[in-house]
């Protein structure tokens, strides 16, 4: 059998690796008692990877990750960040817009047993107001200007708790949001898959988005989605602007896996790489709900709760 070291999701992607050598002639340790490194790619599609098919949009480091682990084909991403149904953690938005304390999250586990636990985000939602830093100190939110930086940042932060606990079991979660709109990459990504005009004659995109005709149109994203388009006419524009703002993710990734491997924890390390929007290769549906029960039943810990939120 290959080495089990990269676990992803697709639809939700999902990739995960662990730094253990699963020969046929031996069965893997009982209790997995290495670093655990959760990776939150944010609208990251799995149709969008070179590990799902696609042909003309470049993820090198994601696929080298899927071919160094495992690649779930399959995967429903029913409830990205949590781990658990929206029916169970009640956060869902609206009046519901903070995780119960009463939900008990992977970082906790590390942190009551004494190990390291860190995380470094991109957006408020994964931050203690939110309830979504239970069990860590560093849950605040990297500012993200939409020019690549934050995500440098969650790099370079990560790995200097990475390798301050190097010697130790600990428990690190990264999140990436550059997919995410306003479809604004740095150079040289910006505009590496485009070839158009974006401001040809033709109808504005805002004025259609920021229209009745828009049935996702809301107070909220008026003014904070869409500015980015203003003059511009041609809806391939943000589809291309996406994909190179997914190659930028892939880019970022693969700085950290360099560094990873570079402090010796690549191998040693339980690595999980997950996206909340819809690679060997398990075709059998999961889904991203799966991965809490996997993390404590790969740590040999037991759930101290009926649902476990898993950042």
């Amino acid at each position: 059998m290959a080495s089990l070291r990269s676990l992803a999701l697709r639809g939700g992607l999902l990739l995960a690796t662990l730094g253990l050598l699963v020969g046929c002639d031996k069965s893997p340790p009982a209790v997995f008692d290495g670093p655990v490194i959760i990776i939150g790619l944010d609208t990251v599609r799995g149709d969008h990877l070179s590990i799902a098919g696609s042909d003309d949009i470049s993820t090198p480091h994601l696929a080298a990750l899927a071919a160094d682990g495992v690649y779930f084909a399959d995967c429903r991403s029913t409830s990205p960040w949590t781990g658990l149904y929206p029916y169970h953690h009640g956060f869902l938005g609206g009046n519901h817009l903070r995780l119960a304390d009463e939900h008990v999250m992977v970082a906790e586990y590390f942190r009551d047993e004494g190990h390291p636990a860190g995380a470094f985000v991109t957006i408020g939602w994964l931050t203690h107001g939110s309830g979504m830093a239970q069990g860590y100190p560093t849950g605040k939110k990297i500012p993200d200007e939409g020019d690549g930086e934050a995500s440098k940042q969650v790099v370079k932060r990560g790995l200097q708790f990475a390798r301050k606990h190097a010697a130790e079991p600990f428990y690190l979660f990264l999140h990436f949001f550059d997919a995410h709109a306003p479809y604004t990459p740095p150079a040289p990504f910006d505009g590496m898959y485009y070839d158009g005009v974006k401001d040809a004659p033709g109808e504005p995109l805002v004025d259609f988005l920021k229209s009745e005709r828009n049935q996702v149109f809301s107070a909220d994203n008026h003014e904070k989605m869409y500015d980015w388009l203003e003059g511009v006419t041609d809806y391939n524009y943000p589809v291309r602007q996406y994909a190179a703002g997914v190659s930028y993710v892939d880019h970022m990734v693969g700085k950290l896996v360099t560094g990873l491997k570079s402090a010796g924890l690549y191998d040693k390390a339980l690595i999980v790489l997950a996206s909340d929007h819809g690679g060997t290769v398990v075709r059998s549906p999961v889904s991203t709900v799966d991965v809490l029960p996997t993390i404590l039943a790969i740590t040999g810990r037991q759930a101290r709760a009926p649902w476990t939120a898993w950042i």
